[in-house]
């Protein structure tokens, strides 16, 4: 699942089921092992009372590494105050750390990786007010893009829950109960301007933004891959045109991704001798741990490793299990992110059946 300490309500609800992209050994003194040390204190700690003072004492840290960093990093930092919960201080440590993005961030370059990792409720006034003022007024192209890609997410999401939520009453009276009437009311009041919301910011990043970053929507093609095999064999994905493809990005210490692997086993067995290739794609940080990992578990089918970075960061993967389904045209046909396996399964069959069939 996503590693949010105040779980927004769209995850809260259980829109999604992924593993963190984030949860990876990370580097000593950055942002992410600050909040990721805290994420696991807080849920060994059950007394309030510590949980409160856990919170007050990493968010003071990250702070402190805010104040010490004033590059893109310092503004990760701030981003991750803005996850951890707020109420302890009614509000305080959001609001400097906005307004520290604000007066000493919004205008830093080379910014565009960190703007996509802010966690924000889809209702949340300040953050959208805060990245269209990164979107408008920051120097780098780059930066801009992610920003209104921000911004088109959280009026997704905001579009996603009102619709739910009006299907069924139970669940927003639960909703409601959980966050209040005046939260889910916000929320709704958003979502009614989402979809103009989405057409003015995706305007943008079809026009002056064109082409400033990869275009991984559907129908779109897939860009290159250059990546390794297990075994250190160079691979592209060009090479597996005239195929339907699934690109599973996923990891070994991910509980999601292993649940899909006997449905990926079953599915790679249906399709033998048809145009089709499953290749999983490991952001493990060692190579050896996916080695060790696949001489105890059967995946009879391509691995290429790329670690953090390589192709799992030039895709923006963000949560892990995400699966790419491309037709045998190299073309985007379906974006799956957590599991989904009846979807996964339905895609490429009708997919591969075209193929066979020569539509």
């Amino acid at each position: 699942m996503y590693r949010l300490l105040s779980a927004t309500f769209i995850l809260a609800l259980g829109l999604i089921s992924a593993c963190a992209a984030d949860k990876k050994e990370a580097k000593a003194q950055t942002p992410s092992e600050i909040l990721e040390e805290l994420q696991e204190k807080f849920n060994e700690e059950e007394d309030k009372g510590k949980r409160a003072e856990l919170i007050k004492v990493y968010r003071e840290k990250l702070f402190a590494f805010a104040e010490k960093h004033k590059d893109e990093t310092g503004a990760e930092a701030l981003f991750y105050v803005l996850q951890i919960p707020s109420k302890t201080d009614k509000g305080a440590s959001k609001a400097k750390a906005l307004a520290t993005l604000e007066k000493e961030h919004a205008k830093t370059t080379k910014m565009g990786k960190v703007v996509k990792k802010l966690q924000a409720n889809p209702d949340d006034v300040e953050v959208r007010a805060l990245l269209r003022l990164i979107a408008e007024k920051n120097p780098d192209k780059a930066t801009q893009a992610y920003a209104y890609r921000s911004l088109i997410k959280l009026s997704e999401m905001a579009a996603n829950f009102a619709e739910r939520i009006k299907e069924d009453e139970e669940l927003k009276e639960k909703a409601e109960a959980q966050y209040g009437k005046d939260a889910i009311k916000r929320a709704l009041d958003l979502a009614a301007s989402s979809e103009k919301d989405i057409k003015a910011y995706q305007s943008k990043l079809d026009g002056e933004l064109a082409g400033v970053l990869i275009d991984l929507s559907v129908g779109k093609p897939a860009p290159e891959i250059n990546s390794v095999t297990i075994d250190g064999k160079k691979v592209k994905l060009s090479d597996l045109k005239g195929k339907v493809v699934v690109l599973d990005f996923w990891a070994t210490w991910c509980g999601p991704c292993r649940k899909m692997i006997p449905h990926a086993r079953d599915l790679v067995k249906r399709m033998a001798n048809k145009p089709f290739a499953f290749v999983s794609i490991s952001a493990d940080d060692k190579k050896e741990a996916l080695e060790e990992f696949l001489k105890e578990t059967s995946m009879p089918w391509t691995h290429w490793h790329s670690g953090s970075g390589g192709v799992v960061e030039d895709w923006e993967i963000e949560a892990f299990p995400t699966v790419y389904i491309l037709d045998t045209k190299g073309i985007i046909r379906k974006v799956v992110v957590g599991v989904d396996i009846e979807g996964i399964e339905k895609e490429v069959e009708k997919l591969v059946k075209q193929a066979v069939d020569g539509k």
